[in-house]
């Protein structure tokens, strides 16, 4: 795959909304914005603080940031729990089909308050890899993980796991439901429950994608625990509102290696302040468990925030990131998650990584030391084409091209 590196300010005729599908979608939905000249002003919070240095990020500043992220976006993580990994044996052949893999389920027990719960996962191995393998952990909100054990995943599309073996590398999917259903409970059930009486500040108790994003944290410790795997090389996926949760679970756990949004939309990595297709307002009505309550104090007031979208992927620096939009998928503001990386680039210079500049074509990845970006053609979807570009880009980032 041919990338554009961007070492310094690249002239590109970038990617520019087809103006049939602009049409249509304002047609559609008259209230919210699809037109870049309706875009308002707006000015984003500082990425670093002023003076910053790499050590000052490392000691403090990036903790600092995390905390406000917390507080105003996604909710903090609770503490106390008793987590237990499965030992297990090693990977072995997979029963799953006629997939040429080793497999092994995973399995996670949280207990906390004499309440326990098992989270379980499914790991597919390259078969006789010579030195240990990055794996790649699918955030499965779609159920596409099936735990019957005479089948295994459909290979292509969301998760295409023939396609991640034959590149090198591993992959482990888990189901969100287990850890948390996708419904406004009151946050009662799922790891919820499991944590009754132990809540934070009433409006940063942590939300569904948060609860997500700490079950994504635990199959990080649980996959590097796995013979045959290269903990210090473990990557974090998600679409959509797997996105949003690789995002926080990215910013939060300094551990995960690299970190992959796939079209995250509003609360992911477009910026609020846009007020571009899904709003603030918009995703808090609708999905009002998704993030902290506090988050819906900026309803219509996203000038307000303390921080923006940008704020989420520089809590991420020094470690690596890629960003994936689709053409016809406005709604999810493909050119405000472009920014939403871009406006990062003061963190990510603070170790030498080099800027974005404007948008690239459709169908042009691009990318700088450790972060990467790309818009396909087509609409709302993970497919074929963005594991491409993330496979690739894994290859680049750990020397495996």
């Amino acid at each position: 795959m041919v990338w554009l590196v961007l070492a310094a300010a690249v002239c590109t005729d970038g990617w520019r909304a087809d103006a049939e599908e602009v049409a249509r979608r304002q047609a559609k939905r008259p209230d919210f914005t699809y037109a870049e000249a309706e875009v308002p002003e707006y000015t984003l919070p500082p990425a670093v603080p002023e003076g910053a240095t790499a050590d000052s990020w490392r000691s403090h500043q990036r903790r600092e940031l995390v905390a406000r992220i917390q507080t105003n976006v996604y909710g903090v993580f609770p503490s106390g729990a008793a987590v237990l990994y499965s030992e297990g044996d090693a990977p072995t052949p997979s029963p799953h089909g006629v997939l040429n893999a080793d497999y092994a389920r995973v399995a996670v027990d949280v207990q906390y308050a004499l309440r326990k719960r098992t989270l379980t996962g499914h790991l597919f191995l390259p078969p006789d890899a010579k030195a240990p393998v990055p794996v790649f952990v699918l955030i499965d909100h779609r159920g596409v993980v099936d735990d019957s054990p005479g089948r295994g995943p459909e290979s292509g599309g969301f998760w295409p796991v023939e396609a991640i073996l034959a590149a090198g590398y591993g992959t482990l999917a888990f189901r969100t439901e287990q850890i948390d259903p996708d419904e406004d409970d009151g946050f009662r059930n799922g790891l919820h429950a499991l944590f009754a009486d132990r809540r934070e500040a009433e409006s940063a108790t942590w939300s569904t994608i948060a609860a997500w994003a700490w079950g994504a944290s635990r199959f990080v410790d649980a996959v590097g625990r796995v013979e045959g795997v290269d903990a210090d090389r473990i990557a974090v996926i998600g679409h959509s509102r797997g996105g949003k949760t690789a995002l926080c679970a990215g910013a939060y756990d300094p551990r995960i290696a690299l970190t992959i949004a796939n079209e995250s939309g509003c609360g992911g990595a477009a910026l609020s302040r846009r007020r571009f297709g899904e709003t603030v307002e918009r995703i808090n009505r609708v999905f009002p468990h998704w993030f902290c309550d506090r988050f819906s104090d900026f309803d219509g007031r996203e000038d307000e925030l303390p921080i923006d979208q940008h704020s989420v992927i520089a809590a991420i620096a020094p470690r690596a990131v890629c960003v994936g939009s689709a053409d016809r998928d406005l709604w999810a503001d493909p050119r405000g998650e472009y920014l939403g990386l871009k406006a990062a680039d003061p963190a990510f210079a603070l170790y030498g990584d080099g800027p974005l500049s404007e948008m690239p074509p459709l169908d042009t990845p691009v990318r700088t030391a450790v972060r990467g970006y790309h818009i396909r053609s087509g609409g709302h979807d993970l497919t074929d084409a963005d594991w491409a570009v993330y496979l690739d880009f894994a290859d680049h980032l750990w020397c495996r091209e």
